[in-house]
């Protein structure tokens, strides 16, 4: 039986090029060597200089909406950021002593990014206080002028002999006086709410301090010294001497972003080790020769390195969608280097020399290893032209680390596993075609004892797939309860004194509710009159709306009239009043020049949330989330955000709105957006390459139907598991068409080796037997790399490891199981 080599499918050109590059490998395999290394220690300071930006907003593209406005209110505003500080103690005197002590050394660190220090509504008590008559309703205001006017008609009455009295005698100056003392305070919220005028928790038992930054959560190094500073100064002030019981727990949104930061680059960290622990794991078994340990890390260190030497020049930073790359290169770039390998070890136990085998494994590898590459790539490419960062950046890396890695499988590996040959000679006799088949001969046994029955399971599970798939798309498979793309942790420190602070001060203050930036103050008030005819609407959108103005007296204009006729009154009264009430009189009497108060008479502190960088007042609107509403509810924070991006400046043009909310509402419209483009580009680049991997078109159509059967199955099995789709999991969708791919064109390309001169069953068992099993492996090396990404707390990257390990499972069983099963029957069988 003669059979084809696979050097009579190329080019000459080609064939003469792998045949120098195997002589060259072979002669020289020190040179190979030493360029790699020096690629590497090269690319190595780069790779390392790469940050990790953990902020949701790295995933949104410079032109969305969400990242403008956040620009727009960041370059008008200086501190949106606050690190927390949460001060326990029942000894309520030492507890302010030492609050009033922290908070000026904490505003000095301003080297650290403080820029300012805020721990108290005292002065807006005071200010409260000053101006109690303004703050009274307009409507209690009125009755105390009526009953004043009645009060001074029936005292002129009783001076006068003539006149007789008939009603009953009104309140007297004492009573009426006593009847509104105090109650500015009391129907003031945030007097009311804080009488001793510290950030007090409703149980009593702490106070909150909170230090504005513009630090914002990319800013990693920036954000660790912060919380040093801030933790050196309080560790300084020994909490304990002004109280046994006094100590200090931290929280905020600049920490919680520190702490998620670094829980994903640690995950990140041990997702690489995992990944590559348990990939060499997989190869010693499937080769069983301690030399593969060696040869495939020291083949992959060099495309790793310049992979992300790369991105930290293409993309700068890695986000929470990219940081977990490392693995995913690791564990899918690896593929053809096993491809490579399987197929020298193979020459070489048939008794071929190193240069020979290392030629044939060019030979028989380079096109299906390549399209498959080139497959993966163009996959990740896909990604990489739609404008979602999380989708780009992905596709940026990815992409150019499958090149790279294939390029390595050509140039590196084959000269490692010359320069190992030369230490230690592979003999011929050493292993036996049994050896290196383990897998693919369980495989073969599978597929092709009942080739029919394989087909026809998989033709029903096939149309199973499509049933439950078209009626999950039909239900709308975006996951809307956020709470399921949060990380996954115990309720700690952190999460216990947020809920506390939280429940200590109200949203804006906090920092979790709407801010919306109008053109000016002006224009403000026409936003917020928008804002609340809407809200009157839809008062199951909106919560409160606060701005500068409602720290302000309402009604100002027709109160002043009122309190000049209250003054008028009191004065005419007071000569005819005893000593005791002239003296009351003169503490309750409205003051002389009144005037109305506007946002630039507030105490700075107060103000401050509502101050721009150049001083102006008035121009931000806060919106708090609707009574009952949660804001992990991804339906209605896309509802919410497009009521609060709908209210106009005056001149019609549009607000600026940020927060956390905005930027998850337009990841969700991303991903509506970007996610089909990406999947069509990256399906129809794949036909192609499959077009031009073979001439045949039975093989061509033969391994795209496998390929589609591997992808209906994978998305079926997520849709009957009930996995919704997030902005990190529908990236598996493209990727499988890339990489999914790869399975099917090498165990066609060698079936079709083996076929000239062989029946179809036999070389449909060569190709599962000698590529099958290699197959195997660079799916479960894949699927490794995958789920090491559980080792991360968050749950968008659990569940985009375990998309991708879904469609690596139905990917290679269609290529290896239900393709070489149509394969075996023969071409009249298999239509």
């Amino acid at each position: 039986m003669r059979r084809r080599g696979p050097e009579t499918n190329l080019r000459p050109a080609m064939t003469r090029a792998l045949t120098a590059l195997a002589r060259w490998q072979t002669a020289r395999p020190w040179a190979f060597v030493v360029a790699a290394a020096l690629v590497t220690l090269g690319a190595a300071p780069l790779a390392l200089s790469l940050t990790l930006d953990g902020d949701l907003i790295a995933l949104l593209p410079q032109e969305t909406r969400a990242v403008r406005d956040l620009a727009a209110i960041r370059a008008r505003f200086a501190a949106p950021q606050s690190l927390a500080l949460c001060v326990w103690s029942d000894d309520v005197d030492a507890r302010r002593r030492f609050v009033e002590e922290l908070a000026p050394r904490l505003a000095a660190l301003s080297d650290e990014g403080v820029l300012s220090v805020d721990y108290t509504v005292a002065q807006y008590g005071d200010f409260v206080r000053e101006n109690r008559h303004l703050y009274l309703p307009y409507d209690d205001l009125v009755r105390a002028r009526d009953a004043l006017e009645e009060r001074r008609s029936y005292e002129a009455c009783r001076a006068n002999p003539f006149c007789v009295l008939l009603d009953d005698e009104p309140a007297s100056i004492e009573e009426q006086l006593e009847a509104h003392r105090g109650q500015a305070e009391r129907d003031n919220y945030l007097v009311n709410r804080y009488p001793d005028g510290l950030y007090r928790h409703p149980d009593g038992r702490s106070v909150s301090v909170f230090l504005r930054t513009d630090i914002h959560g990319g800013a990693h190094e920036r954000v660790q010294a912060l919380i040093a500073a801030a933790r050196r100064v309080v560790e300084a002030m020994e909490p304990t001497r002004y109280a046994p019981d006094l100590r200090v727990e931290y929280g905020g949104a600049v920490l919680e972003m520190h702490e998620e930061q670094e829980s994903l680059a640690r995950a990140a960290a041990w997702a690489s080790a995992i990944t590559i622990l348990l990939v060499m794991l997989a190869v010693l078994v499937f080769f069983r020769r301690p030399r593969s340990l060696v040869i495939l890390p020291l083949g992959l260190v060099p495309p790793v390195a310049l992979t992300f030497a790369f991105a930290a020049l293409a993309v700068g930073s890695l986000n929470a969608s990219s940081a977990f790359l490392s693995s995913i290169v690791i564990g899918n770039g690896v593929n053809s280097h096993i491809m490579w390998l399987a197929r020298y070890f193979e020459r070489r136990r048939a008794g071929d020399a190193p240069e020979d085998a290392l030629r044939a494994a060019h030979l028989s590898t380079w096109g299906a290893t390549l399209a498959a590459a080139g497959a993966a790539a163009i996959a990740y490419a896909s990604l990489a032209v739609t404008e979602f960062r999380a989708f780009r950046d992905f596709g940026i890396i990815g992409g150019v680390g499958m090149v790279l890695c294939w390029v390595s499988s050509i140039a590196l590996t084959p000269a490692l596993a010359a320069l190992w040959d030369r230490w230690r000679p592979l003999a011929a006799a050493s292993a036996s075609p049994a050896r290196a088949s383990l897998y693919g001969r369980a495989l073969s046994r599978v597929a092709l004892g009942a080739p029919r029955l394989v087909l026809a399971l998989a033709a029903v599970l096939t149309v199973l797939g499509a049933v439950v798939i078209q009626r999950w798309a039909a239900a709308d498979p975006i996951e809307y309860d956020f709470r399921n793309l949060q990380s996954l942790r115990p309720d700690g420190p952190l999460q216990r004194t947020n809920a506390r602070i939280g429940r200590s001060v109200y949203q804006a203050t906090h920092g979790s509710a709407l801010a919306i930036l109008a053109a000016s103050p002006e224009d403000a008030e026409h936003v917020r009159a928008q804002l609340e005819a809407s809200a009157r609407a839809r008062p199951d959108l909106f919560g409160a709306i606060r701005d500068v103005q409602h720290l302000l007296p309402a009604d100002q204009a027709r109160k002043l009239p009122v309190l000049r006729a209250i003054r008028e009154h009191l004065l005419a009264m007071r000569p005819h009043a005893d000593e005791a009430t002239q003296r009351r009189i003169d503490e309750e009497i409205p003051a002389e020049h009144l005037r109305e108060l506007g946002p630039e008479d507030l105490p700075e502190p107060i103000a401050r949330p509502f101050i721009e960088r150049d001083g102006t007042r008035g121009s931000l609107v806060y919106v708090e989330n609707a009574p009952g509403r949660s804001q992990t509810d991804g339906r209605y924070l896309v509802e919410w955000t497009a009521a609060a991006r709908a209210p106009t400046n005056r001149d019609g043009s549009p607000v600026a709105v940020a927060g956390t909310v905005p930027v998850m509402a337009d990841l969700v419209s991303a991903i509506r957006a970007d996610g089909p483009k990406a999947v069509a580009l990256s399906f129809a680049a794949t036909v192609l390459l499959i077009l031009l991997a073979f001439r045949s078109m039975r093989a061509r159509s033969l391994t795209l139907a496998a390929h589609l059967v591997g992808i209906v199955w994978m998305v079926g099995v997520m849709a009957a598991a009930g996995m919704k789709v997030n902005f990190l999991n529908f990236v598996a969708l493209p990727i499988t068409f890339g990489n999914g791919v790869d399975y099917g064109v090498n165990v066609m390309r060698r079936y079709l080796d083996e076929r000239e001169g062989a029946g179809a069953r036999d070389a449909a068992a060569a190709a599962i037997r000698e590529t099958g099993g290699a197959v195997t492996l660079c799916s479960l090396t894949t699927i490794i790399g995958y789920l090491a990404l559980y080792t991360s707390p968050n749950q968008a990257v659990n569940s985009f490891g375990a998309a991708m390990s879904i469609s690596e499972v139905t990917c290679v069983a269609a290529a290896v199981v239900a393709l070489p099963a149509a394969l075996a029957l023969g071409a009249r069988a298999a239509r």
